[in-house]
């Protein structure tokens, strides 16, 4: 009879009777398949945040013993290459003026690379260019030098290696590169945007000009007293800025 039914609340139905729900420590019904799943292994906030990137800076070289060709440095990651600009050996004739060859090498060029797995090595060589046409040679000069993505962290590191004998040795600067909004210092940033901008393949990065002033030279006086206080101003499609 319709009095002597059950509450609702003590309906069951015959099939979710026979079969096994799974239920946390608490005793709260978990969704179906939860047993079968295994524990969540979370990850560390660095390995959330895609490829490692890396910045390496060719700074200079010294005590190159090598008079002829062109000498540059080649930065490979597995079959990823990159090369600083050429720079003449031996004695230059600048403006009638001959500049004895010393055997220092500025470069100061960074290179920037993206790698999966931080296990990996960075290789820099050091290569002279001689002759022309189908006579030029490319040969690697001394030993190469290998920088271990792991071991790099996001402080620079600046250090000197040798190269082998008659071939000094070269200037290095190495860093993990952080990402550009937990960066504090500007300095820092302004590396990561310059690299970014020189040698990322990426399609979704926004990429900036930095334009630093250096130095004027040959300014005419304006003032009375025969000085000046000149200023340079800066206009990128509409944006001006102006130095002090």
């Amino acid at each position: 009879e319709e009095g002597d039914s059950p509450p609702a609340s003590q309906l069951v139905s015959p099939t979710n009777s026979q079969t096994h729900t799974p239920r946390g420590e608490d005793g709260e019904r978990l969704p179906p398949g939860s047993e079968r799943r295994p524990k969540v292994q979370f990850k560390e906030r660095s390995d959330l945040g895609g490829p490692q990137r890396y910045l390496v800076t060719v700074v200079e070289c010294v005590d190159l013993a090598i008079d002829t060709g062109k000498v540059y440095i080649r930065a490979v990651m597995g079959d990823h290459g990159q090369e600083t600009k050429r720079h003449a050996t031996g004695d230059q004739l600048v403006q009638g003026i001959v500049k004895v060859w010393s055997g220092h090498v500025v470069f100061r060029e960074e290179f920037y690379f993206e790698v999966s797995d931080p296990d990996t090595y960075i290789y820099l060589q050091l290569r002279r260019e001689e002759g022309k046409g189908g006579a030029k040679q490319d040969n690697m000069l001394g030993h190469e030098v290998k920088l271990h993505c792991k071991g790099m962290v996001s402080e620079a590191f600046d250090e000197w290696y040798e190269l082998g004998e008659g071939f000094g040795s070269v200037r290095l600067k190495s860093q993990k590169v952080q990402r550009t909004e937990d960066v504090d210092n500007e300095g820092d940033e302004q590396s990561i945007l310059t690299a970014l901008q020189k040698h990322s393949s990426a399609t979704d990065v926004m990429l900036r000009l930095s334009v630093r002033v250096v130095q004027a030279v040959d300014v005419i006086a304006m003032d009375d007293g025969g000085t000046s206080d000149p200023y340079i101003i800066l206009n990128c499609n509409g944006t001006k800025k102006r130095t002090k």
